[in-house]
């Protein structure tokens, strides 16, 4: 799983991707880089499961 420091870089380069493709969001209480940040965390999760899981 991520350390702190990891996840806010993950968040701070989709940020600056986002807003080099001048990216619009839609007026959300969570921002499309919280959303973005948060599949990413757990679509790691999933594959160190998957991969735990085809070992055994």
């Amino acid at each position: 799983m991520p350390n702190h420091d990891e996840i806010i870089g993950i968040y701070c380069l989709l940020y600056d991707v986002l807003k080099t493709i001048n990216h619009r969001e839609d007026i959300l209480q969570t921002s499309d880089c919280e959303i973005l940040t948060t599949a990413i965390r757990y679509y790691e999760r999933i594959l160190t499961y998957v991969n735990s899981c085809l070992r055994v």
